[in-house]
């Protein structure tokens, strides 16, 4: 009885341990964005680590019900929202504010942008 439940826990730990550290529902360019950022980070930290780390943040545009993504890096001129197809709309840090109307990213106005969730960030020790 006690080999089994130590292959029991073997299993159950083995099984976390290989669980991913973002959800499944993402689109494919998304995945290949973390790798990258895992795969740089671990040679150069200061790539998705350092004093802010890389951030992926998924929203809604609510007129159209379609998905956006946003990665957020250290340096603000690389801050993009992207749709869900990986087409880069507009960066973040450049949306058109034009009074009470919103801001404009590209064809998206941010009072139909909604937060949804947070995708990824980088682990850093």
């Amino acid at each position: 009885m006690k080999k089994y439940l130590i292959i029991s826990i073997s299993i159950c730990f083995f099984l976390t341990g290989c669980k991913k550290d973002y959800p499944d529902d993402i689109p494919p360019w998304v995945k290949n964005m973390i790798r990258e950022f895992k795969r740089s980070g671990k040679s150069h930290q200061a790539t998705a680590c350092g004093d802010c780390p890389v951030l992926i943040l998924e929203y809604k545009e609510t007129s159209i019900n379609q998905k956006l993504y946003s990665i957020q890096l250290c340096d603000p001129t690389y801050d993009y929202l992207y749709n869900d197809k990986g087409d880069p709309i507009c960066n973040i840090e450049l949306w058109n504010c034009n009074g009470p109307n919103g801001c404009n990213c590209g064809p998206y106005n941010s009072k139909n942008i909604v937060f949804v969730r947070k995708i990824w960030q980088a682990h850093c020790q």
